[in-house]
């Protein structure tokens, strides 16, 4: 009889006084399936609020729009600044109801539902009370990659796209990554910020979590890979 085995199990003790006193990450095979099953557990010591968010990143295919995003979502939001001076494609602090239609910095709109944009590119959006999953499509080898998670707790999806900016060690302007993060939080400000009044919350859109002593907050998640030729 086939059945699903953990991996492994991972976990983090926090020491008093923090609020939260302990994480745990389980990661688990799907059998007869290219797919892997995540859950992620939050213990309390005592009633807290807070940002919580997860971290997957996607490779950037070296041909520009070869990679295909499709995710369905109330409202997207810009970074209320410049992630990284000069480069960031997108209007800081600006609206959006479609990924292909991203209001620019230099005026009109940035489609980021096709990356890479074929420049040195640092940017971050978060887009608000996701539907469904993100689907990822690699044109450039024939697969798709499926982003699923517990919407009902952490409702947002934040994209940071990174391609070739970062000068610093260890990036050495060498690192291409697109982060697909799932979160309950204000981007990815201080924890301050997601948890007291700010402008997601005043747009009706929740940016922390509550987690109670005794009753662990569980998060599962999950990133599946096909071929493109499967989809629906």
């Amino acid at each position: 009889q086939t059945c699903a085995l953990p991996i492994f199990s991972l976990a983090l003790d926090y020491p008093e006084p923090a609020g939260i006193s302990r994480v745990e990450r389980t990661i688990t095979l799907r059998p007869g399936a290219a797919a892997i099953d995540f859950t992620l557990t939050l213990h309390a010591r005592e009633t807290v609020s807070t940002a919580v968010g997860l971290h997957p990143i996607l490779r950037l295919p070296v041909e520009p729009g070869a990679l295909e995003l499709d995710v369905d979502f109330s409202r997207g939001f810009t970074y209320p600044g410049y992630v990284w001076p000069g480069v960031g494609p997108t209007l800081p602090g600006s609206t959006f109801v479609a990924l292909d239609a991203v209001p620019a910095r230099d005026g009109g709109a940035v489609d980021l539902s096709r990356l890479p944009l074929g420049s040195g590119t640092e940017d971050v959006v978060l887009l608000a009370d996701v539907r469904g999953p993100l689907v990822a499509r690699f044109r450039d080898e024939g697969t798709r990659v499926r982003l699923d998670w517990d919407r009902r707790v952490i409702p947002h999806l934040m994209l940071w796209l990174s391609d070739g900016v970062l000068a610093e060690e260890p990036w050495n302007r060498r690192y291409r990554g697109l982060g697909v993060e799932p979160i309950a939080a204000a981007f990815d400000f201080d924890n301050v910020v997601s948890t007291h009044p700010n402008p997601l919350t005043d747009a009706g859109h929740v940016t922390s979590v509550l987690v109670t002593p005794g009753r662990a907050l569980h998060i599962e998640y999950s990133v599946e890979v096909s071929s493109v030729d499967q989809y629906v």
